[in-house]
């Protein structure tokens, strides 16, 4: 093993069965674990990913809200009056007795 963490395993060294390994591919393997700022090469991206995709979740949904009521608002408030109701007179309203379960004049 050298002193900076790799071992270089051979083709020509023997396994623990004590059998070469001639022609095969030679194979570094480390011994220390990895620093931390790789780790953050490999956690930011995907951080930034998820802040990317909740931006544009949020974005949607405020253009969504200022523009849909647009959108969907049909016709102007005054065009609006229903034609098949009936308006009354103050007259010819009529107190309505809760005991009561019937309509008045009936």
């Amino acid at each position: 093993m050298h002193g900076d963490g790799w071992t270089k395993m051979n083709a020509d060294e023997e396994d623990s069965s004590g059998h070469g390994h001639a022609g095969t591919t030679r194979v570094f393997v480390s011994h220390v674990s990895p620093p931390p700022l790789l780790g953050l090469l490999l956690v930011v991206p995907l951080l930034l990913l998820g802040l990317a995709v909740a931006a544009i979740a949020i974005t949607g949904g405020v253009v969504a809200a200022l523009a849909l009521p647009f959108l969907f608002r049909g016709a102007p408030a005054g065009s609006r009056r229903r034609t098949d109701t009936i308006e009354l007179a103050p007259d010819q309203y009529s107190r309505v007795d809760g005991e009561t379960r019937r309509l008045p004049g009936s």
